[in-house]
């Protein structure tokens, strides 16, 4: 059985590691907050974050962040992107 504290509206961030070079944090009402101009250039900026990431993951098989960072990059360009 899933924890009631689980159930809530999902609110989540994540510190930058060493070699990660933003800050990302993510939660629903900081997209409610965007106005359009701020939401597209986000949605800019993770798409060239995802490219770069995965070429790294993919390509030269050097990833610099961990999946779950990756995830959670994809979560909020999908959740931009609705």
């Amino acid at each position: 059985m899933c924890d009631k504290r689980l159930k809530k509206k999902s609110n989540f961030a994540f510190a930058k590691s060493n070699s990660f070079p933003t800050r990302f944090i993510f939660w629903e009402g900081m997209i409610a907050k965007m106005n359009k101009k701020q939401a597209k250039e986000r949605i800019e900026e993770l798409r060239k974050l995802t490219e770069y990431y995965a070429k790294l993951y993919y390509d030269e098989d050097k990833p610099e962040i961990s999946d779950f960072e990756y995830d959670m990059l994809m979560v909020e360009l999908r959740n931009l992107e609705k």
